[in-house]
Order: structure tokens, then C-alpha cells, then sequence
């Protein structure tokens, strides 16, 4: 689908603009510490997802749901390590275009877990009830779930 290779785009393109922005010498400890962090959690969330990492929002026909590693914690760790490294080259060296850039990708990456998620509530919520509800509310409509609070 196009939509997918244009997010996809989007994505890798906004990041090189964004590091072009903010530049990526002279990092103190502390950057380099989250870098670091950000690296480890995506590099976990692709060695969990093994075969089946894929970098466009569509699941793959065989791809089973990961409950596992980062995903135990976090929905989308490797949506969350990528804005999180952005984040910290734009905190070291802020800009509003690199603000700009980062509410961009933001937006991406809202985008395509909008996809995923959709394509992930057709293909498990009847197998698994209950899934998409963690707090009571489920996680990609906002609706209330019933007995839930």
C-alpha cells in the first residue's frame, strides 16, 4: 500500500533531517548515555521480533503477536526508542525546526501504530479477549470497557 512506503519514508527522512539539524558531535556523557538506552531498546525490540521485524506498519501474514521482551512494557518499543533518540539530540541542541521535526515524526509514528494497531485488533482480538485492555480502557479506541476500572 502506498500510505505504508510514504510513513516509512517519511520516517527515515525526518530523522536525517533531524540529526542534520541538531548535529551529532560534541554529545555530553549524559546524551550518550540515553543514546545508548534508545539503541538498547530497539536492538531488543528487533532481536524479539526476529524474523518478522519489519519496518512498514503492515503485520506479515504469519507474524505472531509479541507479549514478550520490551513489548511485556511498552506497546511499540521501537516507535518509542527512535523518538526517544531524536529527542535527545534535539534536547542537546535545540531548534524550533528540530522541535518541528520532532512533532513531525511524532505525527508519523502515530500514524503507522494507528495502522498497526488496527491491523492487529482484526487478526487477534477474537483469539485473545481482553488484550487490548490493560487499564480498563482499551488502548486503540478509548472506549470504557465494561467491568473495567
Amino acid at each position: 500500500m502506498w500510505v505504508f512506503r510514504l510513513l516509512v519514508f517519511a520516517q527515515f527522512a525526518i530523522v536525517l533531517m533531524l540529526l542534520y539539524v541538531t548535529g551529532t558531535l560534541q554529545l555530553g556523557w549524559v546524551a550518550w548515555s540515553v543514546l545508548a538506552a534508545s539503541v538498547g531498546l530497539g536492538l531488543w525490540a528487533v532481536f524479539t521480533m526476529g524474523k518478522h521485524f519489519n519496518v512498514s506498519p503492515r503485520l506479515g501474514k504469519d507474524a505472531p503477536l509479541r507479549t514478550s521482551g520490551p513489548y511485556r512494557f511498552v506497546r511499540h518499543p521501537m516507535y518509542l526508542a527512535l523518538l526517544i533518540f531524536c529527542g535527545t539530540f534535539l534536547v542537546e541542541r535545540f531548534s524550533l525546526y528540530g522541535v518541528f521535526l520532532w512533532l513531525a515524526l511524532l505525527l508519523v509514528l502515530a500514524c503507522k501504530v494507528h495502522y498497526e494497531e488496527r491491523e492487529l485488533r482484526k487478526r487477534f482480538s477474537g483469539s485473545q479477549p481482553g488484550l487490548f485492555t490493560t487499564t480498563g480502557v482499551d488502548s486503540t479506541s478509548g472506549q470504557q470497557q465494561q467491568g473495567k476500572r
